[in-house]
């Protein structure tokens, strides 16, 4: 018997279909196109937004719609956190002066307007056990009347909470992860909408059953010039052969994933055999609170997300470091791989199996970003990196003095210290070097 079964239909309209015929709702998988745009030096600015959105429209033929032609199988972005844009919405709506960028965290939750005081209450005691407090609530600017029927049916209640607490940036970091685990394991019930999209002090993600076009309509904050960000990770989704939903669109915490995870009844399994032998100096008893690691009711690229985002938060691992343990390249015969590239993969090999696609995995923290092709690839990502001229207005206004694209490995873009890297070295992982 499988460990990853579980009951992923509460009858609910936001529910997946219980499982009927050729369909198995744990068999859920997306094939889907993926791509970002990033200042390479970190500056914020509301071209990016744009830029985005100019990319998401030529992915538009890698989503897929549903027969309405209208509700999309889903789309979304992963931006780093609008600062200013934030502090004055909530200072002009509210009356709340929000803390200085780092020193708080922010996320978008889907809730059910009938029940959503209810969710809330539920969060913020849940906050309070964390040594956290929240700041405020805000709800979230859509406009509902350009998408589907089917998507408008099923349409979740948008909350955007801000959460904060006295610690230390790490430790803030730490409890804001557990906040997010525990909220996902006991909030959610029969009858109770909740689903919480991203809870990062860097970044936050606007996503949901729409088209590649729809995305940038419904979110009210996506058009406005002052919302501004060094980063946009764009995702549109097709999925094979599921179902779509508001809760699976991507991209997710840490990824936005094109292809399939074939291993994943394995890895997820072996991930659950783990939770019995896990331990953690940072956080003892409260590890497991964790568990299970992989959350229900998730596809393949959800059920990868939560283990990136386990071995980034609770591993100590860096995010480049965590991905390349998850997707290795073919490294046992390569005789041209580097001693302590290879080293590396040998020492992963012996804390995880691999997560195998075909797959294509884009990924920020915040600070990094990046994207890696699995061993088996069957498709490219192609890069550029390119400079503006006098009047740059657009993508096409750029020029482009490098081009390429990824193999099996990882292409690396460090916010912090102004680099891109094309194939990730195992001395950068516990490093801040300013060049290749």
């Amino acid at each position: 018997m499988s460990l990853y079964v579980t009951n992923m239909s509460s009858g609910d309209p936001w529910s997946l279909p219980i499982k009927q015929g050729l369909y198995d709702p744990t068999l859920e998988k997306d094939a889907c196109g993926v791509g970002f745009i990033v200042a390479i030096d970190g500056k914020r600015s509301h071209k990016i937004v744009r830029d985005a959105e100019t990319l998401s429209a030529r992915m538009n033929h890698r989503g897929a719609c549903a027969c309405d032609n209208d509700t999309g199988d889903g789309a979304g972005v992963l931006c780093a956190i609008p600062h200013d844009y934030y502090a004055e919405e909530i200072r002009e709506k509210q009356g709340i002066t929000l803390p200085e960028f780092g020193r708080y965290a922010t996320g978008i939750l889907f809730l059910d307007k009938n029940t959503h005081k209810q969710t809330e209450e539920a969060f913020e005691k849940l906050a309070g056990e964390c040594d956290l407090r929240v700041i405020c609530w805000r709800d979230v600017p859509t406009e509902n009347s350009y998408i589907g029927k089917v998507a408008r049916k099923c349409e979740p209640y948008m909350r955007q909470v801000f959460v904060t607490g006295d610690q230390e940036v790490d430790v803030l970091n730490r409890q804001v992860f557990i906040l997010r685990k525990r909220s996902s394991h006991i909030i959610p019930q029969p009858g109770l909408r909740y689903y919480i999209c991203s809870l990062s002090l860097k970044t936050v993600v606007y996503k949901g059953q729409l088209t590649a076009d729809q995305l940038w309509r419904y979110f009210g904050d996506l058009n406005c010039p002052r919302f501004e960000t060094s980063l946009a990770l764009v995702h549109t989704r097709f999925s094979t052969n599921t179902f779509p939903s508001w809760e699976r669109a991507q991209p997710l915490r840490l990824l936005a994933h094109n292809g399939e995870i074939n291993t994943l009844r394995g890895n997820v399994n072996f991930m659950k055999a783990r939770e019995g032998v896990m331990k953690s100096d940072i956080y003892g008893e409260t590890l497991k609170d964790l568990y299970p690691v992989v959350e229900p009711n998730l596809s393949d690229s959800g059920a990868a997300d939560c283990v990136l985002e386990f071995l980034l938060m609770a591993g100590q691992r860096t995010l480049p470091e965590a991905v390349m343990t998850m997707v290795p390249e073919a490294w046992q015969n390569d005789l041209t791989m580097a001693t302590e590239k290879r080293d590396f993969y040998h020492w992963a090999a012996c804390a995880m199996e691999p997560w195998d696609g075909p797959a294509l995995l884009t990924f920020t923290d915040g600070r990094y970003v990046g994207a890696i092709l699995d061993r088996t690839p069957n498709g490219r990502f192609r890069f550029c990196y390119r400079l503006p001229v006098v009047g740059a207005t657009g993508l096409n206004d750029l020029i482009i003095i490098s081009r390429d694209h990824i193999r099996p490995m990882l292409g690396i873009v460090s916010l912090t210290k102004n680099y891109f890297m094309k194939e990730y070295k195992k001395k950068v992982l516990n490093t801040r070097m300013g060049n290749i």
